[in-house]
């Protein structure tokens, strides 16, 4: 279902769907309030409010202002590390291929076996998986949520029985429905620009329903997969969401350096010439006004060239003073030092500080991110990599198993879970496989693949 969204005024629209039954959608936009980090923590509340249409639509807020996913988005953008370390993140969840694997007890101990599939290879080629991945780690590092659309395939005559495409919903276009009271479940997922002030569509899409005696879902259904967070049950909050103030305040330092460097005058001396001095040296009328002045800025230029520039450092500067009838000092030349109190190390323990912070939230190794920290001499050592990576790979499990949700749930839908391998019926996963590292004298190869 789609709506089609209408202005009502600076901040409100309004939206009216359509299909069988009447459904009303109305949020409210304007431009969003300074980011405030307890936002993250509210109880969530509607983006909508109650309408007068039967069966009326009512989206939960993800954040006071409905835009906490952009301020997020906006706030790592800003930042001089988080972008190259999200990336690591992503490379590291994504992995280095998929595969297909079972498991079984060997020695009193669980272990996977991959095992190849000609068919299931053909059917995630078709659903579009690599793509899926490609973007669904980018959400889930980001934002900590994602959305994924599956849909059913056509037949003739209605709907077919599996599924045949898994597309992932951009997450910063999903608002969760809020829960219905009597099934404590989300029902609908609304995806639209939220942030978009002209008019717009509105994609209403069926929520995946857990229920067994479901037996058959909507041509068209949602999946929301996140790690649970405790007082949010709509949407999960990131890791570093602990760290927004030091993200924001490392944000600053750099803007305040290049201000401060754009927009500081950097004067090092200040001459004082009296007013009389060239009247005095070039008087008329041997001289006109003209030729005066020509002279002045000669002076000024020669002088200029003399106290600027790195080839004077050093040198001597002469001047001399004329005297009066009385044998009194007249006022001549002065040339004064101005100091520089502009503090260019300012700040600069706070973003090192901030930086340590924001690597710690961000949860990866500097020997994997090649951040260099105060005091290091360098990002870490070949043996220091490999067991970091070992630690970054046991790490991603949790994520990998809420990115493939959608997937193993497509499976189970299109009865494919179970296979006969050899010989026997198994319940079958898909895995991501990483190559892990090993010195020489524990695997001849030097690296072994792991799932």
């Amino acid at each position: 279902m789609s709506a089609q969204v209408n202005r009502i005024d600076e901040n409100t629209y309004t939206a009216f769907v359509q299909k069988d039954e009447v459904f009303a959608v109305e949020f409210v936009s304007g431009e969003p309030p300074k980011f405030s980090p307890e936002q993250a923590l509210e109880k969530p509340k509607g983006v909508t409010r109650g309408t007068d249409k039967e069966g009326a639509i009512k989206f939960a807020a993800w954040g006071s202002d409905n835009r906490l996913p952009n301020h997020l988005v906006t706030l790592l953008l800003n930042n001089n590390l988080a972008p190259g370390v999200m990336d690591t993140k992503d490379q590291l969840l994504i992995g280095d291929d998929y595969v297909f694997y079972y498991e079984k007890y060997e020695n009193n101990k669980k272990i996977k076996v991959p095992f190849d599939d000609p068919e299931l290879d053909d059917w995630l080629e078709e659903a579009g998986f690599e793509q899926y991945m490609r973007e669904a780690v980018i959400d889930y590092n980001w934002l900590a949520n994602v959305f994924a659309k599956l849909s059913y395939g056509n037949k003739a005559g209605g709907q077919a029985d599996k599924i045949t495409k898994v597309t992932r919903l951009q997450a910063l276009d999903c608002r969760a429905s809020m829960m219905n009271e009597q099934s404590r479940r989300v029902e609908w997922y609304g995806v639209a620009d939220w942030m978009g002030k002209q008019n717009q569509q509105v994609q209403v899409l069926p929520a995946y329903n857990p229920d067994p005696k479901k037996t058959k879902q909507p041509q068209e259904f949602v999946m929301h997969v996140k790690k649970d967070i405790p007082g949010n049950p709509y949407y999960a909050l990131p890791p570093y969401i602990g760290a927004q103030y030091w993200i924001r305040h490392a944000n600053k330092i750099p803007v305040w350096k290049t201000a401060n460097m754009d927009n500081s005058a950097n004067i090092k001396y200040h001459i004082q010439v009296p007013e009389k001095y060239f009247q005095d040296m070039y008087p008329s009328p041997d001289y006109t006004r003209e030729e005066r002045e020509a002279k002045r800025k000669e002076m000024i230029a020669t002088i200029a060239s003399v106290l600027s520039g790195a080839d004077n450092a050093g040198k001597t500067f002469y001047s001399s003073f004329a005297v009066d009838d009385q044998g009194r000092e007249r006022p001549g030349w002065k040339i004064e030092a101005i100091k520089n109190d502009i503090q260019h190390e300012a700040y600069s323990k706070d973003f090192q500080d901030a930086n340590s912070a924001i690597l710690s939230s961000l949860g990866v190794d500097p020997a994997l991110s090649g951040v260099l920290l105060p005091g290091a001499m360098g990002a870490g050592s070949g043996s220091k990599e490999r067991m970091a990576f070992e630690v970054a790979i046991k790490k991603t499990r949790y994520g990998r198993n809420i990115l493939l949700e959608p997937w193993h749930q497509a499976m189970k839908i299109n009865k494919t879970h179970k296979r006969q391998v050899d010989g026997l019926l198994r319940r079958v996963w898909i895995g991501i496989q990483d190559t892990i590292f090993q010195t020489l004298d524990a695997n001849p190869t030097g690296k072994q693949d792991a799932i």
